[in-house]
């Protein structure tokens, strides 16, 4: 019995520092906003494109899942995108609507 019941007590003191700490700023509010915006910003820092032009829009198939097994049995060339790669917020448009911070630390 204690032993199923200390089992529980990690999972419900996350839960309660969550609950609590959920007004207050933190990084998991906008970390989708900075992901976009510093995959725009590396994008160009390594590649000199502004854009996402000639990257394959982003599809999920077996052969990109992730599953190694399934990966084994592809004999398609992969091309990667990372999810964070928007076509909407590439860095042309950081460019014009970018403010606040510095985006290196993104």
């Amino acid at each position: 019995m204690f032993g199923k019941l200390k089992l529980l007590i990690i999972p419900l003191l996350f839960l309660v520092v969550g609950i609590y700490t959920l007004p207050h700023y933190g990084v998991n509010w906008d970390n989708p906003y900075h992901y976009n915006r510093g995959q725009s910003y590396l994008r160009y820092f390594l590649t000199g494109q502004k854009d996402y032009q000639g990257i394959p829009a982003f599809n999920i198939t077996p052969c990109t899942s992730g599953n190694l097994e399934l990966l084994t049995k592809c004999n398609d060339k992969i091309t990667r995108r990372s999810y964070y790669q928007y076509d909407l917020y590439n860095f042309e448009y950081w460019l014009k609507n970018d403010s606040g911070h510095p985006p290196l630390n993104d």
